[in-house]
This record gives C-alpha cells, structure tokens and sequence, in this order.
C-alpha cells in the first residue's frame, strides 16, 4: 500500500495516539547500567545515518516535501523552522550543503530563534519525521518492522532528542519515532481480523517476502552482520520477544500455548491425543521441543 492510498488519522486521533505512546514510555529505561554496551529487552538504539537503522535518523539523506519547498533531510526542515519569520535564515537553512551545516545554522545563537521555539520543536519535529516516513515507502516499511520495540537514540551528543549516552536522556526523537509508527500503524496496518483468517488469504504475502529475501546473505564472509540486518536469538537476549521460546501464551484453536514453540511441536501430533496433550501440557518451551 503506498502513501497515496491512504488517509492518514484525524488530527485529534494522531494526538491521542502520541499521548498514549509518550504515557507508555514514561518510566521506560533506555540503558540498563548494569550492562551499558547492551540494550535493554526490546529496545533498539540507533545513532547515525550511516550506521544500522541510519534511516531512523535525521541526518539520512532523505528529502521530503513540506510547504512550498523539497527538503533535503528533516534536520535541514526541523533547523529552517526556528526563522520561519527570518527570510535570510531560513533559505540559509533550505540551501545548506549537507544536514550538519543546517544544525550547526539552526543552532547558531547569533541568529533570531522563534520565540514560541520550546513550545512548538516537538510538534515540528513529529510533522518533519511524520512526512519522511509517510513519503518514503521503503522507509515506512523499516519503521513498522520495528513495532514491539523501544526505539533510542543512543549518543552522548544530546540529552534531549538522543538519550545522553548514560540512559538519563529525554530521548525524544526515539519516541517521536514510536509516535509516528503508531500513527503509521492505524494507517496502513490492515486491522487484526483482516489477518487472522485462513492462512490462504495471506499467502502472496509470504511468498512476496520469501522471493524478495531468497539471495540475501545472513552473513558476510568475515562472519559479520550485514548491513540492516537483525540477528536475535535466545529468548532471553536482546529482541528474545522473536525467538519461539519468548513466554508469551497464544490462542490458537481450542487451547492457550504458553509458548509458539509449543504449538509448533504440537502440531506434528494432531492425530495422536497423547503425544500432542504432552506438548501442550509440557513445563517449558524447552521440553515441548
């Protein structure tokens, strides 16, 4: 589904949502201390355009078109909007090389910040990220793979959109991001009884996946992650929520799986009482493999 096909929520529906995603994250912990080179269970850090998830970032080459004007990255917009009444600053903005000179521009004192610039940077910076993601299919499809995670911009370069590199930051580009999935969600998501089906109905999809990815490698010769990719494993590790063995009961037919290790194991007794109520009554993920 591309952008032109759909109708974004109400302005009074995407400000609920953003409520409701800044409320869920209140006393979130975007670094544990007692394991700082590691994120926390589900929660991805991103920092940089160029690294993993760059295109999470502002500074990642993606134009958008807001207004009259086509710009460059979101930082080049989110800068430009601090002289929205100073002509000579805003085009200055607009017109710089690359998104760094457009923050250094933007957060240069000399020049005549807006004065309502803390009430409104929040609201500008969603509509900024809101556009990028809703213009850029391929970028849209990143962010909502994302879905079930806590997003963080990892640096010690900003205690405020970042999370101040120690965990004590606001984060709130992280959480502008977890708004506009949200919002995204409501969009383009198919609601949950359009998937839940017979497995028929969604099988072009699955195939579309499968083709798309059959010639990817999962690791490069050195033995490294390739680039936007994702390694988990191991229920209990970073992202263990996708791992079979991740404690979350499921409903499928007539039971309760603790676990969809379970229901799969299950499954290759459906015939044999026995052995298929041995699966489903089995301690652990572990015993019912």
């Amino acid at each position: 589904m591309s952008s032109s096909d759909v109708v974004l929520p109400s302005p009074a529906e995407v400000r609920q949502i953003r409520d409701i995603v800044a409320a869920s994250v209140r006393d979130a912990v975007w670094m544990d201390p007692n394991d700082p080179s590691t994120p926390p269970t589900n929660t991805l850090w991103f920092y940089g355009h160029k690294n993993a998830y760059g295109a999470l970032c502002n500074f990642a080459h993606t134009p958008i078109v807001i207004g009259r004007h086509t710009w460059p990255t979101t930082e080049h917009y989110f800068q430009a909007m601090k002289f929205h009444e100073h002509y000579e600053h805003f085009s200055a903005v607009l017109h710089a090389k690359g998104p760094m000179e457009a923050a250094k521009i933007g957060r240069d004192r000399s020049r005549p910040l807006r004065k309502d610039w803390e009430a409104v940077k929040n609201d500008l910076m969603f509509d900024a990220v809101l556009a990028k993601f809703t213009q850029h299919d391929e970028l849209r499809e990143l962010l909502l793979s994302t879905h079930g995670l806590r997003l963080v911009e990892h640096t010690g370069n900003d205690s405020y959109w970042g999370d101040g590199g120690d965990g004590s930051g606001k984060n709130m580009l992280g959480i502008t991001l977890m708004q506009v999935r949200e919002v995204l969600r409501k969009a383009f998501v198919a609601p949950s009884a359009a998937v839940s089906g017979p497995a028929h109905s969604t099988g072009h999809i699955r195939r579309a996946v499968i083709d798309a990815t059959s010639q990817l490698p999962w690791v490069l010769p050195d033995g490294s992650q390739p680039p936007n990719t994702l390694w988990f494993y191991s229920d209990k590790k970073q992202f263990g929520c996708f791992s079979n063995f991740f404690a979350v009961p499921t409903k499928i037919g007539q039971n309760t799986w603790p676990t969809t290790e379970h229901y799969f194991q299950a499954m290759k007794f459906h015939e044999h009482h026995e052995h298929f109520s041995a699966v489903v009554h089995a301690k652990g993920p572990m015993e019912a493999a």
